[in-house]
């Protein structure tokens, strides 16, 4: 008997198809030209899809414009200490990973004083993550979607989640993770970073670089303090790197902001700009929720494949918006 396709699948065919082409050119596209694809992206999607658009926020709204022009936005503690316990009770039941992401480890589960054993961090797989109490509706708060769409510029794609340990006592630092990097996920994208276990200066902080997210407020520093060494500076600073050289970081010494605090705490971040985790002296337990425009680069790498449709009922709101939002961690 021959198989034929159906409709579905050869939109899923099409879908997939031109995903990947624009993986292809967001990667081999030079910096000063990425942002205008990522502005027709968000201007496509605000123009097929009007009905799925949140609140506009105000042009002078503090969070927005702050998130706007340093990269990063504090939100203090969204989760109190009995969502946090629910939490941490939940992964307690849950297998690990010895990997940064679960789809990249070996596949074998362990706990996580086995994962610590081996090396330095450990993580879930996304279906334990999604499904882990208190996380996807904090995702899916109407301020916090309100925030990545408007910094977006059209409704977010919720493109990626992770919930992994760094722990402290293995030697050197993990490149790319506990140094200043950028991530290359999508044309425009947005992290929320949840902080499952304090996280001070002193044991385990995020760092962030402000304004780094922007090649204009990049450019406009390094003319400040090298202007002859403008265009190398440049094409380095936003090189495809797995750690920066600390000379180049040398002007924006002033402008790295120490990200944590309590467990509960949750910050807002275009990870665009530089950041890095600092080796902590305590396991420390982090979750991310990653905003986008489409099925991209981190989305593939990352082998993210979506929970079956109704994974999420009851969890989050039943409405259009919200489907499309979440489609790409649970089928609509």
């Amino acid at each position: 008997m021959v198989e034929t396709s159906t409709s579905s699948d050869l939109d899923r065919l099409e879908i997939d198809r031109l995903s990947l082409a624009l993986n292809e050119l967001q990667t081999a596209l030079p910096y000063t030209v990425a942002p205008y694809f990522g502005e027709a992206l968000a201007a496509a999607t605000r123009k097929l899809a009007p009905d799925l658009a949140g609140p506009t926020l105000d042009k002078y709204d503090t969070r927005l414009n702050l998130l706007r022009t340093q990269g990063v936005l504090d939100l203090g503690a969204l989760l109190d200490s009995r969502q946090i316990a629910d939490i941490r009770a939940y992964f307690d039941s849950r297998p690990c990973f010895a990997a940064h992401i679960a789809a990249k480890s070996d596949g074998c589960e362990r706990t996580v004083a086995e994962c610590a054993a081996i090396g330095p961090q450990a993580s879930y797989r996304l279906a334990d993550i999604a499904r882990a109490p208190h996380l996807i509706e904090l995702a899916n708060r109407d301020d916090i979607l309100a925030l990545a769409e408007n910094y977006l510029g059209c409704t977010p794609s919720i493109y990626s989640m992770n919930a992994f340990w760094t722990f402290p006592d293995h030697p050197g630092l993990i490149p790319g993770l506990q140094t200043f990097h950028r991530d290359f996920d999508d044309f425009r994208f947005c992290t929320m970073f949840i902080f499952l276990t304090g996280a001070t200066p002193e044991d385990g902080a995020h760092y962030f670089i402000r304004g780094t997210h922007r090649a204009d407020l990049v450019q406009r520093r390094i003319q400040e303090t090298a202007p002859q060494e403008l265009a190398p500076r440049m094409e380095q600073l936003f090189a495809r790197l797995a750690a920066i050289d600390d000379k180049l970081l040398e002007p924006f010494r002033g402008q790295i902001t120490t990200v944590g605090g309590p467990p509960g705490a949750v910050v807002l971040e275009d990870t665009y700009g530089l950041h890095k985790g600092a080796v902590p002296k305590t396991p420390r337990l982090l979750a991310w929720v990653r905003y986008g425009l489409y099925r991209n680069v981190a989305h593939f790498a990352d082998k993210i494949a979506a929970l079956p449709r109704g994974a999420l009922m009851g969890r989050i709101p039943d409405t259009p918006r919200h489907r499309y939002v979440n489609r790409l961690m649970a089928a609509p």
